[in-house]
């Protein structure tokens, strides 16, 4: 998920927590909304409900609540005024807030998913100096590892170059 979406759903829980404690809100955008205007593909309400303009949501339920118990002239739309407007602001609070879970835990798996092909179980025999008898022949061996011996290439080359001189 990226950042900006996290930010967005972050300030939207934030400004729903306003809401439930009955200080409302200045803003009656969503910023989610903003973000994925078009067609909400991307947005985390539409990736858990599959539902476009967050269609049985809380938040649908209180685009409802506001017009049919406290629609008038003048009146901000992100109040509480009884309280069933507590009720779905407190559930719309909640229902954001268990996305961000979500959210965060699905980016923690990936971080996981990135770490594990980051550091692929290497051979027993990579990454590791050993010294021994090569079974083939009388003469030692020696293991190193891959960076070590990409310096010891470049390290045996310079030195041959010189003897050519």
């Amino acid at each position: 998920m990226e950042d900006k979406t996290l930010k967005a759903l972050v300030k939207e829980i934030k400004k729903w927590e306003a809401i439930a404690a009955g200080e409302g809100a200045d803003v009656d955008n969503c910023l989610l909304c903003e973000l994925f205007a078009e067609d909400c593909e991307g947005c985390p309400i539409y990736i858990k409900t599959h539902l476009r303009g967050c269609v049985n949501t809380p938040y649908d339920d209180w685009v409802g609540h506001q017009e049919h118990s406290h629609s008038r002239p003048g009146k901000k739309f992100f109040e509480i005024e009884c309280p069933e407007c507590e009720r779905i602001a407190c559930e719309q609070l909640e229902f954001l807030k268990s996305l961000l879970s979500e959210l965060l835990s699905e980016n923690e798996k990936q971080k996981e998913i990135m770490v594990k092909k980051n550091n692929v179980q290497k051979k027993p025999f990579e990454g590791c100096f050993r010294v021994g008898k090569n079974k083939f022949t009388d003469e030692s061996f020696h293991d190193i590892s891959d960076e070590d011996d990409k310096k010891f290439s470049r390290l045996l080359k310079k030195l041959q170059s010189a003897r050519k001189i």
